[in-house]
């Protein structure tokens, strides 16, 4: 294949950030997306922090980014200027992978061995087509895409491992290294050090590049007896690491009222930076075979068969011809596939693996060129490449990650201050509502008379201090009793205590059932997805309460999706917990789930059994795969009120994985059932039952069974 004309590799790699940066334009939402993405948004335009370890290159970057889009192009929606904040910098790393590929196929590179000539040696037309081909199957796969149109760090943080990876290979381009290294030497690993201290600033999880380092420093020590130059590094490095992290403490000063803002003490400035709510925790670390076993399927919708094949060649290829830039690609490859496994936080773990992928793209670029020198390089056969390539990818991943026309997630969080009263306290727990609604009040300006409390973090030191600050005639307690016996103020706690010092001058909305009793002679009553506490306001039910609106058809399932968003459940039976990941969507689903479920509780708990069969039902036939067995149970107690036993049976069946108190209740009414068709012995033998796994429970129904006739006439039932 004859080489080019001239040396086309930069406008190679720009024409490929080119074409993602278009799918990234055509394929971003207008508003937030799940998770954090809403605190990300919202962080950017209210100037102050964001949650631990603060994300400062991020900020940094981002906040002119969207001021000038937003001068320029004014009548674009408010969220677009982020996301494509990301499609930028996700544009720029598949650009990126592919000046890494061309520079690996160069005639005559060998790593850290000999020096290539300047300017570098032109390409084949075979090497820049594999070297465009690897920069787009990076840019079109499913992480990378996901989180270039996201307005989260991930796609700044693949930024930065491509840059590492690129100038790694620029300094294996200069030969070996010496105690007085060339000018091109110094300013690599000057660079080296900057992008990585910066890296670290944006999104920690690029520590895993340090054994990459340390390790080449090791092979190359020969340059470590140039003391001044190594101070140099060193002083560099840590400034680039540490300088970004001093916009924390300023932006708490110039912007006071936004969250995160405990950063100004040297204590409340390292507990932030550290993550010591989660590093401290002897729970975040451990081993997930989960995520172990998980990683083939991830990798596989990452690659497809071609680029699987591709990665395998490559590996095979480098370690014949590039052994020592393979062997320092494990130092990385290695800590990089392990921190997800052994540190347990971090529910969208999977993409912490981007810098891992596009690692793995740069080797598969090395495999693509190898397959096609042995089967030829015929305008035909690169045509083939790229449709076996490029096909999969775009053919699987455009319907998950194509958000145009995406409005649920901000619409999720106007519903949630949709029925919420002027002027009313709304208490937050899940991310999704915590993200979307401080979204919803920073960057959409809705709702600014609602007083915005994110529960989880009332524990914390500084967040009641913060509401103190953003909300001044909201009362809060210095100091809040624990009801537990162990001493441990929990969130109800806090809420509780709250809740009791602006009874009189405020409503309050909790978007969970309430762990806390409400003061007598108020009561919770439930509001759609919401429960209120108003003690001016009639404990009656508004059905309109239970009315949302969403612009996109069918929010739950409008496309198809894949688990991300991690939920933490208990098992009933045994009360261990684990953390299961789910589609974002689901955690709607289920919030709105929740709210028919409130609805027909409250008519259950109301005697109108009528109507809470109606909207268990309506619940049912939303979604029956639904198991809660404590629903279960509540839709069979309101069968058997109206008398449809039949009905009613199956339902406290399913309801017999429940907790002891929902089996044992569930079975009473079984043996009730059972007893009123004639079947006294099975009703004798489920009662027996309940007898010995509740006892409390059986003497405090034995009488009215008895009175009833549906026990025998012996002192206890017969086992």
């Amino acid at each position: 294949m004859k080489r080019s004309g001239a040396d086309a590799r930069l406008p190679v790699a720009a024409a490929v950030a080119i074409l993602c940066f278009i799918v990234y334009f055509l394929t971003l939402g207008p508003g937030p997306f799940w998770q954090d993405s809403g605190f990300f948004h919202a962080g950017v335009r209210a100037g102050g922090g964001l949650a631990p370890p603060g994300y400062p290159v991020y900020l940094i970057l981002a906040r002119p980014f969207v001021a000038a889009y937003d001068a320029l192009i004014p009548s674009r929606p408010a969220g677009e200027a982020l996301n494509l904040f990301s499609a930028v910098w996700g544009a720029l790393t598949a650009g990126l992978i592919s000046l890494a590929v061309m520079l690996l196929l160069t005639p005559g590179y060998k790593f850290m061995k000999s020096a290539l000539p300047r300017p570098f040696p032109k390409l084949t037309t075979t090497s820049l087509f594999v070297g465009a081909l690897a920069g787009l199957l990076a840019g079109l796969s499913y992480s990378i895409w996901f989180q270039a149109i996201n307005a989260e760090a991930y796609a700044l943080n693949g930024f930065f491992a491509a840059l590492l990876l690129f100038l790694f290979l620029l300094l294996g381009a200069e030969g070996p290294l010496s105690r007085n290294p060339t000018t091109r030497q110094r300013r690599y690993i000057l660079l080296l050090f900057v992008v990585h201290g910066l890296s670290c600033g944006n999104h920690p999880v690029t520590i895993t590049f340090l054994p990459m380092f340390l390790y080449f420093f090791w092979r190359n020590r020969d340059i470590l007896h140039n003391r001044r130059f190594v101070i140099m590094i060193f002083l560099v490095y840590v400034a680039s690491g540490l300088i970004p992290y001093f916009y924390l403490p300023w932006a708490a000063r110039a912007y006071p009222e936004t969250l995160y803002n405990d950063v100004t003490t040297l204590k409340g400035f390292l507990l932030h930076v550290t993550g010591s709510q989660w590093t401290g925790k002897e729970q975040s670390y451990g081993w997930s075979a989960e995520r172990f076993l998980a990683f083939p399927k991830m990798l596989f919708q990452e690659m497809f068969v071609a680029g699987l094949l591709a990665l395998v060649i490559g590996i095979i290829r480098l370690w014949k011809e590039q052994r020592s830039w393979f062997i320092l690609l494990l130092f990385f490859i290695f800590p990089a596939f392990l921190l997800p496994l052994f540190y347990l936080q971090g529910g969208e773990y999977d993409f912490w693996l981007i810098p891992l992928y596009i690692t793995f793209y740069v080797i598969a670029g090395v495999g693509f060129a190898q397959i096609l020198k042995r089967f030829g390089r015929s305008v035909p056969v690169m045509g083939l490449a790229v449709l076996l390539t490029l096909g999969p990818p775009i053919w699987v991943n455009l319907p998950y990650v194509d958000r145009h026309d995406e409005y649920v997630p901000e619409d999720f969080a106007r519903n949630l201050f949709r029925h919420v009263s002027n002027g009313g306290v709304l208490f937050a727990y899940s991310d999704q509502e915590c993200a979307l609604t401080y979204y919803a009040q920073v960057v959409a300006k809705l709702r600014p008379d609602v007083t915005l409390i994110f529960a989880p973090l009332l524990p914390s030191q500084w967040y009641p201090k913060y509401i103190r600050q953003r909300y001044p005639k909201l009362q809060i307690p210095e100091s809040v009793k624990p009801v537990s016996e162990d001493g441990t103020v929990s969130v109800g706690d806090w809420v509780a205590a709250i809740v009791q010092a602006n009874l009189d001058r405020y409503a309050f909305y909790i978007s969970k059932r309430p762990e806390i009793a409400s003061p007598p002679p108020l009561a919770w009553v439930p509001a759609g997805c919401l429960w209120k506490l108003d003690a001016h306001a009639s404990r009656d039910i508004t059905l309109q309460d239970w009315e949302y609106s969403y612009r996109n058809a069918n929010p739950f399932g409008r496309k198809p999706e894949r688990s991300h968003a991690p939920v933490r459940v208990t098992d009933p039976s045994t009360g261990q917990t684990s953390v299961l990941r789910v589609p974002y969507t689901s955690e709607l689903r289920t919030f709105h789930l929740q709210a028919r479920k409130n609805l027909g509780d409250w008519y259950l708990g109301h005697d109108d059994f009528a109507k809470a069969v109606e909207v268990y039902r309506d619940l049912f036939a939303q979604d029956s795969s639904i198991t809660l067995p404590e629903l279960r149970a509540s839709y069979g107690k309101a069968l058997f009120a109206i008398d449809r036993m039949q009905d009613a049976l199956p339902q406290f069946q399913m309801a017999l994985s429940g907790s002891i108190p929902v089996r044992a209740e569930a079975m009473l009414y079984m043996g009730q059932i059972y007893a009123t068709e004639g079947n006294m012995e099975r009703a004798q033998q489920i009662f027996a039952t309940v007898r010995q796994i509740d006892p409390l429970m059986w003497r405090e129904n034995e009488s009215a069974l008895r009175n009833a006739g549906f026990l025998q006439d012996s002192e206890t039932p017969p086992k």
